[in-house]
């Protein structure tokens, strides 16, 4: 699965946001918008929230504002990603799918390969434990969390 890169922090050095030193969870959110992109949500981030680049690791886009099921690159993955409060943070990956409780199908898809990919990458059994929501009401009531974690199972069992 080929993943979009665009512009990668945004002209800001490495060092300018804390390394992750490890990846155990990966905790999945929605934008709460109908539409939008990485680029929308970096611009958001940066100048509303005045962070130095966007929050999430990985951007899903629904076509509104983005092709449908394509997985973005947002914040890079060495480094401390700001998506899910203090202490979540530091060991994890944030995914951010575009859509506010409606999900394309084209989405869950392209969400559960990357997790499985993801998995693979870091040495991640996935689980509840590992695979999270960012709260109770995101990433919304479109998804089903658990039939995603079993999907990517069956996905990783298939490439073993």
């Amino acid at each position: 699965m080929a993943i979009v890169s665009m512009c990668v922090l945004s002209s800001l050095p490495l060092m300018s946001m804390d390394t992750r030193k490890k990846t155990e969870v990966i905790i999945v959110h929605h934008s709460a918008t109908s539409g939008g992109s990485v680029e929308t949500i970096r611009r958001y981030h940066k100048e509303v929230n005045k962070w130095e680049d966007i929050g999430y690791h990985y951007v899903i886009t629904n076509g509104n504002g983005g092709k449908d099921g394509v997985v973005h690159a947002g914040r890079s993955e060495e480094l401390t990603g700001a998506h899910a409060g203090k202490g979540r943070n530091q060991n994890s990956l944030g995914v951010c799918l575009i859509g506010n409780d409606t999900f394309t199908e084209k989405q869950i898809e392209a969400l559960t390969k990357h997790l499985a990919t993801l998995c693979v990458k870091h040495k991640i059994t996935p689980s509840a434990k590992t695979i999270q929501r960012h709260h109770e009401e995101c990433p919304g009531n479109g998804i089903d969390l658990d039939k995603v974690i079993q999907k990517v199972k069956e996905l990783m069992a298939e490439k073993s």
